[in-house]
């Protein structure tokens, strides 16, 4: 019995192992399965992390992206603000000059009225064009007074040239020019000297507003797209601009014009750009032609086309090929001789031409005059009063001359009507009370009763001009118009 129960024991020990060795298999194929599963989780962990960095990637784009509509759309609205600001102030801004005004009154109102009345003067829209010159003249000075001392000299030249760098480049403050690969002078500024900065946009009415008011670096963004976008012309409203800073010569005053031939000519500006280059110019008494020594290397056949077309006469004009480092020094000689030929082919009488770069400041060759001796000339304290006086009085004798002229001619005829009746009477013709009466219409005709009523309306009408150009410059002018005589031997030469 004893034997049989212990083999049962064996049998159950066996019977026990051989379970658990069944067990401990189903445990290893779970264990192999799960780690097989684990295995297979584990190969999918760089994609995972991979997708995790795309995740972040797109994540950081969007916050980059978000952060860039954030701040296009702050500046957008800081720029409309800009924008905003502008116009009321140009719009509403006036002058603080009676007179101004009262020049305005004077030219509009009684000028006006008396040149309506008169029409012996053939010339007459190239005078009124004159005037409409010396309002501009004190619309300037009315918005910035100490102008009136200083020596205008204009910058002109093509788009690229360098104009606004050449300007900055005898700028002695950390202030410049805005400058570009797009046309970027948009609007004429007269830069001079001043130990503060000042930035200042003028309106038609002789209103100045101080654009640091309004934005701190206006100056650097105003360009041909800055004033597209806005939905009407800017420069109706703000002919110029004023920059004061320091600079290398105190009494000269430099207008940066816009370039006469600008690179994108669909964008509605170039008739525009050509109109006030060729305004600033013809009515500036002496400027600077650049021409970029980076582009032809030589003056091009445009620029001489557009310098042809000006009024050159009794105006001081000076070349400048401008960015000269960019040439070696053996070819700047030939050029500037080329430049002179072309000059000389077309008529263009100039005082000088030099080789010069904005970047280094120096003048690398010249021909006739060195550009240092030129600007000196002009670094000079000028009186603006008495030229504007100078130039009222040319407009007055020439209207002047025209009356005397008609009236004297008047009298001729009259006078050859009175001597046809006398010998009529003397010789005792018979003709019929209706020819009597048909010469009496002649001399009424040619009657210079309205002539001389016309010189009294050109007399009155000046003097109020000029009062009103004495009160702008708060004193009397030394030359007095009213003073001016015009004899009949004047008359007379203009007559033959």
């Amino acid at each position: 019995m004893h034997n049989n129960i212990e083999k049962i024991n064996i049998d159950i020990d066996n019977i026990a192992s051989l379970k658990n060795i069944f067990k401990r298999k189903e445990i290893k194929s779970t264990i192999d399965i799960e780690l097989e599963k684990i295995d297979n989780d584990l190969s999918k962990i760089p994609t995972l992390i991979s997708d995790l960095d795309l995740l972040n990637s797109e994540k950081d784009s969007l916050e980059d992206k978000f952060n860039n509509y954030q701040e296009k759309t702050t500046i957008k609205i800081n720029e409309l603000e800009v924008k905003q600001k502008l116009i009321s102030k140009l719009l509403s801004e006036k002058s603080n000059s009676e007179g101004l005004v009262q020049f305005r009154e004077a030219f509009y109102k009684n000028f006006l009225d008396f040149a309506n009345k008169e029409d012996s003067i053939v010339n007459e829209a190239e005078m009124i064009l004159k005037l409409q010159d010396i309002e501009k003249e004190l619309e300037l000075i009315s918005s910035y007074p100490s102008l009136h001392t200083k020596m205008v000299v204009a910058v002109g030249g093509g788009f690229s040239s360098g104009k606004s760098e050449f300007i900055s480049s005898f700028m002695q403050s950390n202030i410049r020019l805005p400058i570009g690969v797009v046309p970027t002078t948009a609007i004429p500024t007269y830069v001079l000297h001043k130990e503060s900065d000042e930035f200042i946009a003028c309106n038609h009415k002789g209103g100045a507003i101080n654009i640091e008011k309004i934005d701190k670096d206006f100056h650097s963004k105003l360009s041909h797209d800055f004033i597209k976008s806005f939905d009407f012309n800017l420069k109706e409203i703000m002919p110029f601009m004023i920059l004061a800073t320091k600079i290398k010569y105190e009494n000269i005053c430099f207008v940066d014009t816009p370039g006469y031939n600008p690179a994108d000519t669909d964008d509605g500006f170039t008739s525009e750009d050509i109109k006030t280059a060729k305004e600033f110019l013809d009515n500036s008494n002496s400027f600077l032609w650049l021409i970029g020594a980076d582009a032809n290397g030589t003056i091009s056949s445009n620029d001489l086309e557009f310098l042809d077309s000006l009024n050159l006469e009794n105006k001081r004009v000076y070349i400048i090929l401008n960015k000269a480092d960019l040439r070696p020094l053996d070819d700047i000689e030939n050029i500037l001789e080329e430049i002179g030929d072309s000059l000389e082919d077309y008529g263009i009488e100039v005082e000088g031409i030099s080789a010069y770069s904005s970047i280094t400041k120096k003048e690398y060759e010249y021909i006739n005059k060195p550009l240092h001796e030129f600007l000196e000339s002009y670094d000079n304290e000028t009186e603006k009063h008495d030229e504007i006086i100078i130039k009222l009085s040319e407009i007055y004798k020439t209207y002047k001359f025209s009356i005397l002229k008609s009236i004297k001619e008047k009298e001729s005829v009259i006078s050859q009507l009175q001597s046809i009746s006398l010998d009529i009477t003397e010789d005792s013709i018979d003709i019929s009370n209706d020819a009597f009466q048909r010469i009496g219409n002649l001399k009424r005709f040619f009657s210079i009763k309205d002539k001389k009523t016309n010189l009294k309306l050109l007399d009155e009408s000046i003097v109020l001009l000029q009062n009103s150009i004495d009160t702008v410059f708060d004193r009397k002018s030394k030359l007095r118009i009213e003073d001016i005589q015009i004899d009949n031997s004047e008359v007379d030469i203009l007559n033959y």
